[in-house]
């Protein structure tokens, strides 16, 4: 028990390490509020994540511990999930089939003088 916590820990670690790298706008808030009001403001912006996750984590984990013997609803959710990816794949091809047409200043303007 204590080796898969463990192993799960690290895996966690390990994926949401660059994350905590990578730049942002959270990053950028936090920076920003450092340099306007302290270290103690930034501090506070940098933990404000820890205090709302932990409700959004555990109400998701309750939903998920919920639903997961319903195989009817995993099912619908499943089947509305790949219907509504369809509908995405279907509009993605439309809008790459579509023409579009230039709307520059250049464009504007010659479009203008020609119908005048």
């Amino acid at each position: 028990m204590i080796d898969s916590i463990w192993r799960i820990f690290t895996i966690g670690l390990l994926l949401g390490a660059p994350s905590v790298i990578a730049t942002g706008p959270m990053l950028i808030l936090i920076i920003s509020e450092t340099l306007r009001h302290g270290i103690r403001a930034g501090a506070k912006v940098a933990c404000t994540p820890l205090l709302t996750d932990v409700p959004l984590v555990l109400s998701s984990r309750f939903i998920f511990t919920q639903i997961l013997n319903m195989n009817i609803l995993l099912g619908a959710i499943s089947l509305f999930g790949s219907v509504f990816l369809l509908y995405l794949g279907i509009k993605n091809i439309r809008a790459a089939n579509a023409d579009i047409t230039d709307f520059t200043a250049h464009s504007l303007r010659l479009t203008y003088i020609l119908k005048n």
